[in-house]
């Protein structure tokens, strides 16, 4: 392509200068869920995100991931308990608050709800360290 062609215009400033524009978040749109442990954890750290496992376990609920792809993720019993309760959903499940405390150095448990439709329900969920390997071995969903 001959470089006369091709002509550059620099990109007029567009940001705001820091501090000078409250936080809103636009109407419609979510607060991104904050999630996980603090950096400062000493703890030995799970080697999946406890609120990304949530979301997947939802996914898998609602027919939009294969459980099978959870079977390196979850506990014989959940991966059982997702089998038998996953359905097609036509309105998807949404993650909505989370909320993740440390029992021991070997287990995170966690807690929060979730959106399908109008409905929100509460969810809770256990990880726990097991030959090196992090996997979810309570997960619930409250009517």
């Amino acid at each position: 392509m001959p470089s006369e062609l091709v002509r550059l215009r620099p990109l007029a400033h567009y940001e705001p200068p820091t501090g000078t524009v409250p936080r809103q978040v636009p109407s419609g749109v979510r607060e991104p869920v904050r999630t996980g442990l603090p950096a400062d954890d000493p703890l030995p750290r799970p080697d999946v995100d406890p609120a990304r496992l949530v979301a997947v376990v939802l996914e898998a609920l609602d027919g939009r991931r294969p459980v099978a792809q959870l079977r390196g993720l979850l506990s014989d019993d959940v991966l059982l308990w997702v089998r038998a309760r996953a359905r097609r959903s036509d309105v998807p499940s949404r993650l909505r608050t989370v909320r993740v405390g440390r029992p021991g150095p070997d287990a995170v448990e966690l807690c929060g709800t979730a959106s399908c439709g109008d409905r929100v329900r509460a969810l809770v969920a256990r990880l726990e360290r097991r030959d090196d390997r992090w996997r979810c071995t309570v997960f619930a969903l409250l009517p």
